[in-house]
């Protein structure tokens, strides 16, 4: 009685103390009591006592000068209470244990350089492992864990194991087997612990989810049936007593022929005698097959593989703008890991100029379009899975590709995306060549076609080569060009030998030069505001008193682009072209004014290539000056980590 009294003396002087503080903080700060904040910040006190509370409310006091932003203010009080956590957490750690020698900032810092405790890093690994996993089988004798994520195979298996899904330390196959349709099921055999082979074992149902398929000991040799049943029957049966299990096998093979006290205990247990003794076996038997009948229903129950959203995840890393893609798992269907993958999409000529009936044209139309394909690098599926045999819609004449995948669907669905992207890169090239054959054929009229053609024929230019094919024409000036003084630049690139620094030069320039690379941008733009300035000054020029005149259109940034550039250090050669690109979706009127720019910039052509040598060396200059900073901040990185280092063996200290 006198400990009970004792005991609710010293809680209600706590509970007074609390409230003492927490009227005390109110009348120090009365706009943030009436504004709620500091019973909020009592709430998140992790004593409960209001031993922070002080503090606290001079922290929020000094964020609320800087921020005047309710919601802010809600958000830092919540960081305050978090931190506090921690700090109660990791107090034994820390060298200065006094709140009140901290500010919020100097408090986050102090407990970033101690980081985790060795028990929280467990604690957090434990209830990851816990989310990951299923609870198949659970008594006295074993438990059987089924681990869903490469984490929790680690947690489990990393230190008890030599198993390839549990590897922490090389490559990891977790994620790489489930995905090809393999559930792992982890066996704890309670009374083998001290057996470093026997005392966890993996079970493995396959994609065919209807059976155990191999079983592996903890040293990752492979268990064969006969070999399971007698670890069942060591630890099961015998609950790891080797004598035990030796005595059994000397009674069956009759060497033996009274059994020993112990022996008579677990045959009764188990409802047999010594002449019967093979029912223990049979017992163990029946466990293997209630553990095997356990782990396939959960296999057929929640299949292994990649999940729809990794599926999805996958999709969006690309960005398809004419395509649509799909995947299907007939796994369950089949009895194994079968994935099919499709993308589909469609072309409408139906605006087209038809002389000849395209109802009457139906696999005529379907052919023309995957030879186009195929002239793009773009394979469709076969004849029967793109409707052959009855008459597309002209507006929507399709065109499909398919994968199938049995094993690593993941890495499978990831190379028919790219396949796809690629696919849907070319789709303006394919209904081009495709309309192209429609005139060759004399299905549709062609009088841009017959236009282009004609343009390709007469403009006669030095410079630039002319090329007209499948209703493309192109403009292309060669650039075969030295660049000089790189080679001797590339040398100041420091790290490596010369030829590595040849090599990351000469990379770095074919990486710029690519399709929105940083040189390739910045010549577009020199050259864009070239014509620009020739389409002004044209316009200058037709302008007369009275007369209004017909402007000259600009040269869309459309029609021109890099095409194959690389470039050799070792001979300071910059290899590639200049290119302006027409097909019949651009109005011919576009086309020819377009064309008196080209004739210009043909005469100008050894200047506008000396223009782009100057653009690559002052790149040159800049990837060796970047080089340089890089390393200078690795080797900053590199000391500050040092220093950390030291502040952490300091702080333990």
């Amino acid at each position: 009685m006198k400990l009970i009294l004792e005991n609710w003396r010293s809680f209600l002087t706590e509970e007074l103390l609390a409230e003492g503080i927490l009227q005390d903080t109110k009348k120090k700060y009365p706009e943030m009591a009436e504004m709620g904040y500091i019973d909020k910040l009592s709430a998140e006190d992790p004593t409960g006592r209001n031993k922070y509370l002080r503090w606290m409310g001079q922290e929020l006091q000094r964020f609320i000068e800087q921020d005047a932003s309710v919601a802010a203010h809600n958000s830092y009080i919540g960081t305050i209470g978090k931190t506090l956590k921690r700090f109660e957490q990791q107090k034994a750690r820390l060298r200065d244990k006094d709140i009140n020698s901290y500010t919020l900032r100097s408090l986050l810092d102090a407990l970033e350089v101690i980081g985790q405790s060795a028990t929280q890093k467990r604690k957090e690994k434990k209830v990851q492992a816990t989310k990951d996993s299923t609870m198949i089988m659970q008594d006295e004798d074993i438990t059987v864990i089924r681990p869903l994520s490469e984490e929790a195979s680690c947690y489990y298996g990393a230190h008890q194991t030599k198993w390839c899904i549990s590897a922490t330390k090389s490559q990891n196959y977790f994620d790489k087997y489930t995905s090809e349709g393999q559930a792992f099921y982890f066996v704890f055999n309670h009374h083998l612990k001290d057996d470093p082979e026997d005392r966890m074992l993996a079970y493995v149902v396959g994609s065919s989810g209807g059976e155990i398929e191999e079983i592996y000991n903890a040293e990752d040799d492979t268990v064969p049936y006969d070999s399971a049943i007698e670890i069942i029957m060591r630890n099961n049966i015998f609950e790891g007593d080797k004598e035990l299990f030796d005595e059994y096998f000397e009674l069956e093979q009759k060497e033996k022929t009274e059994p020993s006290e112990k022996m008579k205990k677990v045959l009764d247990d188990h409802g047999t005698t010594v002449e019967e003794i093979y029912i223990l076996e049979n017992n163990a038997t029946d466990i293997y097959n209630d553990m095997q009948a356990q782990m396939v229903d959960d296999a057929q129950s929640n299949p292994a593989g990649p999940t729809d959203e990794q599926f999805k995840a996958l999709e969006e890393e690309y960005n398809f703008e004419h395509m649509d893609v799909s995947f299907y798992d007939y796994t369950y269907d089949v009895g194994r890991a079968y994935y099919e993958f499709n993308a589909f999409t469609d072309f409408d000529f139906s605006k087209l100029d038809w002389v000849a009936d395209p109802d009457d044209l139906g696999d005529e139309i379907r052919e023309a379009l995957k030879k186009a394909a195929e002239d793009n690098n773009v394979y469709p599926t076969e004849d029967d899975d793109m409707g052959y045999g009855y008459s597309p819609d002209i507006d929507a004449v399709p065109l499909r590709l398919k994968a199938e995948a049995i094993g690593a669907p993941l890495e499978e669905y990831d190379r028919f995306l790219s396949e796809v992207s690629s696919a849907d890169d070319e789709y303006d090239d394919i209904r081009r060549d495709t309309i192209a054959a429609f005139v060759e054929e004399g299905w549709i009229k062609g009088g841009t076609y017959h236009q282009l053609s004609a343009l390709s024929q007469n403009t006669k230019l030095e410079n630039f080569k002319i090329d007209f094919e499948k209703g493309r024409l192109v403009f292309a000036l060669p650039v075969k060009v030295s660049v000089p003084g790189i080679q001797k630049l590339s040398t100041q690139y420091e790290g490596g030998d010369e030829y590595f620094k040849m090599n990351q030069m000469s990379e770095a320039i074919r990486k710029a030069l690519r399709k929105d690379g940083e040189l390739y941008k910045q010549f577009r733009e020199t050259l864009q505001r070239i014509l620009d300035k020739a389409a002004a000054s044209v316009n200058q020029q037709l302008t007369l008193p009275g007369i209004e005149p017909e402007k000259v259109q600009k040269v869309s940034p459309d029609s021109y682009d890099l095409s194959g550039f690389s470039m050799a250090i070792g001979r300071e050669n910059l290899f590639g072209h200049i290119e302006f690109e027409y097909d019949m979706n651009d109005g011919i009127n576009k086309v020819k004014n377009e064309i008196r720019f080209i004739k210009q910039l043909d005469k100008m052509a050894p200047e506008l290539i000396q223009i782009l040598v100057r653009m690559v060396y002052k790149f040159g200059e800049k990837v060796v000056a970047e080089r340089k900073k890089d390393l200078e901040d690795t080797t900053a990185q590199l000391m500050s980590v040092t220093e950390n280092k030291i502040k952490v063996r300091l702080v333990k200290r």
